[in-house]
């Protein structure tokens, strides 16, 4: 994820753990957990790389050519918690996935039981 980050400086990536949730309403989000889950979150709100906290949302971003981490805040508006790039730097790994994911196959109607 940094890496991905490094090679697109003006991009902000959001980090979501595996039992928290960003519900997003009306220009509105907030951030949701399941508590007694394992997550990334201390108490005194510093980042756990081995899970030892509680499950949150992080922001990250580049600064100075490193990237940088923050707690996201458990309420806000969109606006105060996203920004619009400058510039978007084309990555040559989605040419890959592109070729590796063709969206030009027939679709198998019984690999959808519920419908399309």
């Amino acid at each position: 994820f940094d890496s991905m980050l490094l090679r697109h400086p003006m991009e902000l990536g959001i980090g979501i753990d595996h039992f928290a949730a960003l519900e997003v309403s009306d220009g509105e989000y907030r951030v949701l957990s399941l508590e007694g889950k394992r997550g990334s979150v201390l108490e005194d709100g510093a980042f756990s790389p081995d899970g030892k906290g509680s499950p949150g949302v992080w922001i990250k971003e580049v600064k100075d050519a490193q990237v940088q981490g923050r707690l996201c805040p458990a309420t806000g508006t969109l606006r105060e918690l996203l920004r619009t790039p400058l510039e978007i730097i084309h990555d040559e790994c989605v040419d890959f996935c592109r070729r590796a994911n063709p969206d030009d196959i027939p679709m198998q109607k019984d690999l959808f039981p519920l419908g399309t």
